[in-house]
């Protein structure tokens, strides 16, 4: 029986072999779209994870007085808890902004990626191991462990324990003993390290720092503490101001030594934290992704059910014919079902092709690197097999209950097709539907490619062509002036500055000012305000321009330790007419245990135009520029276009001449800005790709409905013809049913669309305004593609011979 059915059923699916196309292809297509969507979202939410004991691990945050978050803490934190809280264990990481130097005989690398970390960090997180004890690994001073990637790069072997690399450290050399490897870090951390050197080995390298780890207003380490399984978290925290008052005597602000306690696995895709250690995801975009997934799901499975639908009137006449020679209801339902089955076991398989090929591409789009077969994703493979056989079984369950309750004399005559006729409507509204979703997802990836370009071409205030950026301006700190004066010498270089920050990055230093006539807010407290330490160049090589007053000059030797520069958002918070000599006084940390906090007096000498420093998320904040080298971090250079590499090897011999023996780095400050908005314009990309893709569908069972309708109006086609009617006229007649569906379906998509897509654009503090003519042009689109879609079919009955199709008649 099941060999006669199989057999029955590859026969239907051959003679019909453009239907069989049309669904096998629509439902693998939208399967393996959901497929490498739905991997995107289990990999997003898989983060850290991994960790045995991830359940139980919290990050500690600190609160500002103008309640801004930050993930980083005091140095002392983590020491203090531990000795308070003996039932907890409370560890430490810190990445320092400057790329540390490591040789291994003539193999010398700048590691980026090196964190400091106290002893029990591979006691807490499970980060995988390859070598060495986890217990001790970081105990002693001078300790590292490598990953693995990095253990091949520096020795091109994985058993390097007791093996030694050299540090540079402030220009000196100093020898550090592997005593662990680790698996690389997987990438579903919410950060990833190369290497990590022992806490106590800061206390040997620096002692004169020594007074900063028990320091509680150096806020610059990251801490992690493991709970006992009984110990909530908020139980804790309601300790945390008693704590405060015991070690840093500040119960009333106990925030700004410990806040709360974050999850580990709410870091990834919840926190946006200042002070984070790398970018984090977001869930909005999950859901973004979650949504699409479900949407084109969507759209395959009513492509599928509508035409497995259409088509099973056809096959009416068949069904009397088997109940006349003795076949009864359940074995109808049987065939009918086998054969919906049978279809979607095909639309499997193409879909697994179609991940495999697709996803590299994919995964280009949101930076990742999935896999699907070999990755031990049984989970999502058992999902695309449910999938399959759901739709399957529900597309094939309508033909089979309806057609299988046909009385034999009545699907003979045909009689009983009137009653499919009533049932069109259905159709209709799982075609709006399809279409409706295609809007949609058109006018969303034409608004963020719009919100792209409108901040990729935004006038930020400052030029950042042709600029070079040199991040290891502390190595000259002592004499800029030099580096400078050399770089100078060539005809290309127009100008260098060096400074704390660049254009693009976090502003991460605040300072705490104090103006004459009082903070903005009123408060007595020292009114936060972002810091940049700047040279007299700055101005000049990045291209901001002043709007009063003056830059900072060596004709007045004062600037360097009176003179203040602001932005005029400062000045608009300050409502100051004039800022221009104003009184301004200033509290910051210098960095030296020696004199850990100064306080400066001046004046304001200047007022510069705002200009947009962090991405176009934020709305521009209050800044101050002041001359402090020892913030002092970039090198910019101001190039011109012309013969750049031999501008570029030419500063690459200066740097040598003075700093010989470190590597000369570089990038350019206009891909900063390109990074900043890298998550965007991979989502809109993505987002204009599964937009195609679900027209592509849709228009696949538009297709075939079109071929289906003029199949069943062959007949009337031919009368009219006979009667007089022209091409045209059959080509409006048989078109004007799908065009009034796809504009209902543009009426139906434009408000949600709209909801959603001003729901995304809260995210930017700058962000184009919503044009209705993006609705139109998503509307036009969609029309004329359904549009060529039916038109073969139309123009293919139109052209028809009329004699052909009443010949039975």
């Amino acid at each position: 029986m099941l060999r006669n059915y199989y057999i029955i059923a590859m026969r239907n699916l051959m003679k019909h072999k453009s239907y069989t196309f049309i669904n096998v292809l629509g439902l693998a297509i939208g399967i393996a779209c959901a497929a490498m969507l739905f991997l995107f979202i289990r990999h997003e939410l898989s983060y850290d994870s991994y960790h045995q004991n991830a359940d139980r691990i919290y990050r500690a945050t600190i609160e500002t007085d103008d309640h801004h978050k930050i993930a980083k803490t005091a140095f002392a934190l983590a020491p203090k808890l531990n000795i308070d809280f003996p039932e907890i264990t409370a560890v430490r990481f810190f990445k320092d902004r400057t790329r540390t130097l490591f040789r291994k005989d003539e193999k010398q690398f700048y590691e980026s990626r090196m964190f400091w970390a106290d002893a029990d960090v591979l006691t807490i997180f499970s980060f995988p191991q390859i070598s060495g004890d986890p217990q001790t690994a970081l105990a002693e001073p001078y300790s590292v462990v490598l990953t693995a990637e990095t253990a091949q790069k520096y020795f091109g072997k994985l058993d390097v324990l007791g093996e030694t690399l050299t540090i540079n450290w402030n220009k000196q050399d100093h020898e550090m003993k592997v005593t662990g490897v680790l698996e690389n870090i997987p990438s579903n951390s919410h950060f990833v390290f190369d290497m990590l050197i022992s806490f106590s080995t800061s206390e040997h390298l620096f002692p004169e720092n020594s007074g900063i780890l028990d320091n509680w207003t150096f806020i610059f380490a990251h801490t992690y503490l493991l709970l006992p399984p009984n110990l909530q978290p908020r139980n804790l925290e309601k300790q945390f101001p008693v704590f405060a008052a015991k070690h840093a005597g500040e119960e009333e602000n106990y925030k700004s030594i410990i806040s709360e306690l974050q999850p580990l696995a709410d870091i990834h895709l919840y926190s946006h934290y200042g002070g984070e250690i790398e970018p984090n995801g977001n869930i909005v975009y999950l859901y973004i992704a979650g949504i699409i997934a479900l949407l084109i799901l969507a759209i395959a499975c009513i492509n599928y059910t509508n035409l497995a639908t259409a088509r099973s009137a056809n096959r009416a006449k068949e069904i009397g014919v088997r109940k006349v020679a003795g076949a009864n209801r359940l074995q109808l339902i049987k065939q009918f079902l086998g054969e919906s089955i049978l279809l979607s076991l095909l639309a499997l398989v193409l879909s697994v092709v179609l991940i495999e090929l697709c996803l590299p591409t994919f995964n280009q789009f949101v930076a990742k690197d999935l896999t699907f077969i070999d990755g031990g994703n049984w989970g999502i493979l058992l999902l695309v097999v449910f999938i399959i056989l759901a739709v399957g079984l529900l597309s094939g369950l309508y033909p089979a209950i309806f057609l299988s309750s046909f009385q034999p004399i009545f699907a003979l005559k045909g009689t009983q097709t009137n009653d499919y006729r009533n049932r069109s409507l259905f159709r209709k509204l799982l075609v709006v539907s399809q279409f409706a979703i295609s809007i949609g997802l058109i006018i969303s990836a034409i608004v963020i490619y719009d919100q792209l370009t409108f901040m990729q071409n935004k006038e930020l205030g400052l030029q950042k062509d042709q600029v070079i950026i040199i991040p290891h301006g502390r190595k000259i700190r002592e004499n800029p002036e030099h580096l400078k004066s050399e770089f100078m010498k060539h005809p290309n270089v127009a100008s260098v500055t060096i400074s704390s920050h660049i254009p693009g990055e976090r502003l991460t230093i605040a300072i705490g000012a104090t103006p004459e006539n009082g903070n903005p807010d009123g408060s007595e407290e020292p009114w936060p305000i972002a810091a940049v330490s700047v040279d007299k160049d700055f101005l000049k090589t990045l291209g901001l321009d002043l709007a009063a007053g003056r830059n900072f000059s060596e004709e007045f030797p004062t600037d360097v330790q009176e003179a203040f520069i602001l932005n005029e958002t400062a000045v608009r918070q300050l409502n100051w007419d004039n800022a221009i000599g104003q009184p301004f006084s200033a509290t910051f940390r210098t960095g030296q245990p020696s004199l850990p906090v100064e306080t400066r007096n001046g004046n304001v000498i200047g007022v510069v135009k705002d200009a947009h420093f962090e991405s176009l998320h934020s709305e521009i904040e209050p800044v101050a520029f002041l001359i402090k080298p020892y913030w002092y971090y970039y090198i910019s250079v101001k190039v011109r276009s012309e013969n750049l590499p031999n501008t570029l090897e030419f500063l690459e011999q200066k740097w040598s001449e003075i700093q010989p023996g470190y590597p000369f780095e570089y990038h350019f400050l206009d891909d900063t800005f390109q990074t900043l908005y890298e998550q965007e314009e991979a989502w809109g990309t993505a987002i204009g790709f599964f937009s195609m893709l679900a027209i592509f569908i849709a228009c696949l069972g538009l297709f075939g409905l079109a071929a289906f309708s003029t199949q069943r109006r062959i007949k009337e086609i031919g009368i009219r013809k006979t009667l007089g009617a022209t091409v045209p006229n059959i080509v409006l007649m048989l078109s004007r049913e799908f065009a009034l569906l796809v504009l209902i379906a543009n009426i139906l998509a434009w408000p949600i669309a709209y909801w959603g897509i001003n729901s995304w654009l809260q995210n930017f503090a700058y962000q184009i305004d919503i044009d209705f003519k993006i609705f139109l042009l998503s509307g036009i689109i969609t029309f004329f593609i359904a549009l060529l879609t039916i038109t073969y079919q139309t123009l293919k009955a139109a052209f028809s011979n009329p004699v052909k199709a009443l010949r039975h008649e």
